[in-house]
């Protein structure tokens, strides 16, 4: 085991006032989730572009929608793009979303 990266593990863990028992159980909901995220993910991918459900950031003051464009599976993730850039812009600017930014909820499947 590699003691200099578990005592990062514990710095962290110690700043973030949390013990090991809350990042074992942070990382089984991990666990859990990530097949159903990246089940959902394939299934809106199958589908044409303008059908597939919007994907949105609680950040975001605006509430602008993204269109799911890819999925990495090997560096789990997402890649997405404003709805209103293909519009305005000659260009597309794609986001790289990590996986763990939708378990957190920070992005998510609009309702």
């Amino acid at each position: 085991m590699n003691t200099e990266n578990l005592k990062k593990l514990i710095r962290a863990l110690t700043q973030a006032d949390l013990t090991i028992k809350d990042a074992q159980r942070l990382m089984k909901t991990c666990y859990e989730e990530v097949p159903e995220i990246e089940k959902k993910m394939a299934a809106e991918l199958q589908k044409p572009v303008s059908e597939r459900q919007a994907v949105v950031s609680s950040d975001d003051k605006d509430r602008q929608p993204y269109t799911l464009l890819g999925y990495d599976t090997y560096n789990q993730l997402a890649f997405i793009e404003r709805q209103n850039d293909r519009h305005h812009c000659s260009y597309h600017v794609c986001d790289a979303i990590e996986i763990e930014r939708f378990i957190s909820r920070e992005y998510g499947f609009a309702q």
